[in-house]
């Protein structure tokens, strides 16, 4: 069998592996709940990380020396919790935990980030 086809079984067998996995977690969303104690204690980790700008894992593409900077200069929104994609992640769950409680008393911390 060859190498492209070989690879392109692999990928179509990962993505319908991926389908049913995913079908059957929508099917159960309902019994997902985020309380607030939840929601605060998750919130937790984003809250002291987001602007902790090192250690970074940058993993970008150098075309030349100007693309050499700190994480903050070049990431000004994402820079913290490790990497970039971590970061986003972070901002996300902040935002869905302020829009689920936004009168909780860790609301006003994500606020002031924001």
């Amino acid at each position: 069998m060859s190498s492209k086809l070989h690879n392109c079984m692999y990928k179509a067998f990962i993505g319908i592996l991926f389908l049913s996995v995913f079908s059957e977690a929508t099917a159960q969303t309902d019994l997902l709940t985020l309380d607030e104690d939840m929601a605060k204690r998750m919130a937790a980790l984003p809250l002291h990380y987001i602007e902790t700008e090192y250690p970074n894992k940058l993993n970008q593409v150098l075309t030349d020396s100007t693309y050499l900077d700190s994480p903050k200069k070049l990431h000004p929104v994402f820079y913290g919790c490790f990497d970039w994609h971590s970061s986003v992640h972070g901002h996300w769950l902040l935002a869905t935990v302020l829009n689920q409680y936004p009168e909780a008393d860790f609301s006003k911390e994500i606020i002031a980030l924001f």
